[in-house]
């Protein structure tokens, strides 16, 4: 049986929510970039596996299906632009929440807006258009 990706979802609000217990030696700033994380590959899955199947969209493994999902939806009429500007900006989310440093000097509180807003651009992406 395939993998529901929409479960990532759920587990983003979970944790954002709280209704994840967080072992003490697990920061919350950790538990938020992680939202992050899973609520841009929850999306993500399910726009590349609904462009596959229904509007022709296709693409190696390689470092760049990231981006060659992002130009195919760019480019394919009846897209809404708010959903290709908020597939943009959830998925700059979370390169900065996997890779980058970009909260060290930013309170907790831009990091839990920057988590409530990727949760809200998933959300915004799937119902859009899947």
């Amino acid at each position: 049986m395939p993998f529901n990706w929409a479960e990532l979802l759920l587990l983003a609000e979970d944790l954002h929510s709280g209704k994840m217990q967080r072992s003490p030696s697990v920061s919350r700033e950790c538990f938020l970039r992680t939202v992050c994380s899973r609520a841009y590959y929850a999306a993500y899955c399910i726009t590349r596996d609904f462009e596959a199947l229904f509007h022709k969209f296709s693409c190696s493994k390689s470092n760049s299906v990231h981006e060659a999902l992002y130009q195919h939806l760019r480019t394919r009429p009846g897209i809404d632009p708010i959903v290709i500007r908020n597939f943009n900006e959830l998925r700059q989310s979370r390169v900065d929440c996997d890779y980058n440093d970009p909260f060290k000097r930013i309170n907790r509180l831009n990091l839990e807006a920057e988590a409530s807003k990727a949760i809200h651009s998933a959300k915004t992406i799937i119902n859009g258009h899947c």
